[in-house]
């Protein structure tokens, strides 16, 4: 059997021929007259054996055969969403050893309309020597931080705080005041209040050893709503969302589960005066957990369609994260 790639990075698998040799075979005769058949043992013996080599030979011919097939059909190219591809590709040559194959994967994240090359250029990891499971494959921090910049790219990832957030926290300059005391100083009057916050840059993944973590940069107005339909800005502040992350396996899919760490602020415009932005840190934790991060954490459910074979699929899937990529070890099961 020989196992390549072709010009285009695919998989290839092909026989080019089949031999098989069996040990001793035994038939034995329990009916009457077996004493006159067993002068015919031995024959029957060889005729067993020659058609058992030849149509097993046959038989994994056919099948090897019928799964390069497969192999021609399957899809290199998946969608994320509309706005995000996910490309595999063989690097080199697939390596055969006795008790294992090798297989170089490179996986490219595009936009769909525009397929330029992620700027991050992975480093490259070694899979452990396990022989626990039947498949081992590596997903690289490169690759992941390849799909955050895409989705923020194509502001997939852009979420701002509207009308109806704001209404849901039934937000105030009243119930802002209880939080920074010098709102009140300011507005006397009660005013509907309207908070907007962008991501600023993509957000970038990080792996350690049992650590998986996921920082976004963001940018937070709040504002009056005045009673002449005018907007006045209340401040402004930098804020570093910090989540901790954990990968899945669930439907052919490496999906990402978060939840909020951490929260760093930083007052940036203020036309109340000076105060301590880190005062706000209660208010917006809770905001975000119900606003902001669910959109964010719902794209990253979608997952990342792993490259798989028809009828092929994975079983007891589970996950470690190691430095610099996130380990994927995996029984598979042929459905026919």
């Amino acid at each position: 059997m020989i196992v390549a790639q072709n010009n285009r990075g695919d998989l290839l698998v092909s026989v080019q021929n089949c031999q098989l040799s069996t040990g001793n075979i035994e038939v034995q005769l329990n009916s009457e007259g077996r004493w006159y058949y067993n002068a015919f043992v031995q024959h029957l013996e060889k005729v067993i054996r020659t058609r058992l080599e030849s149509q097993l030979c046959l038989n994994v011919i056919l099948r090897i055969q019928k799964e390069a097939e497969v192999l021609k059909e399957l899809k290199g190219v998946f969608q994320i969403n509309p706005f995000v591809q996910v490309k595999y590709s063989l690097i080199t040559p697939p390596e055969v050893f006795k008790s294992y194959v090798d297989l170089d994967f490179k996986v490219s994240v595009y936009f769909s309309r525009n397929h330029t090359e992620s700027p991050f250029v992975a480093a490259p990891f070694a899979l452990p020597e396990k022989n626990n499971y039947m498949l081992f494959s590596g997903i690289s921090e490169s690759l992941l931080n390849s799909i955050t910049l895409t989705y923020y790219t194509t502001r997939v990832s852009k979420v701002t705080f509207s009308e109806e957030h704001s209404s849901y926290f039934n937000l105030t300059t009243d119930t802002l005041s209880r939080v920074i005391p010098q709102v009140m100083q300011h507005y006397t009057k009660s005013h509907p209040v309207r908070m907007k916050l962008m991501v600023t840059a993509a957000p970038v993944l990080r792996l350690k050893n049992n650590s998986f973590t996921i920082e976004i940069p963001c940018f937070v107005v709040v504002s009056a709503l005045l009673s002449n339909s005018m907007i006045k800005p209340i401040f402004a502040v930098n804020a570093s969302i910090g989540l901790k992350a954990k990968a899945v396996i669930a439907k052919q899919k490496l999906i990402v589960l978060m939840q909020l760490q951490r929260l760093y602020l930083s007052l940036t415009y203020s036309s109340i005066g000076s105060f301590q932005a880190q005062r706000l840190k209660n208010f917006l934790s809770y905001s975000l957990q119900n606003t902001v991060i669910p959109p964010i954490a719902a794209a990253l459910k979608r997952g990342l369609q792993l490259p798989t074979m028809a009828k092929l699929f994975l079983s007891e899937a589970v996950t470690e994260v190691n430095k610099g990529y996130i380990l994927i070890s995996t029984d598979l099961n042929y459905k026919y």
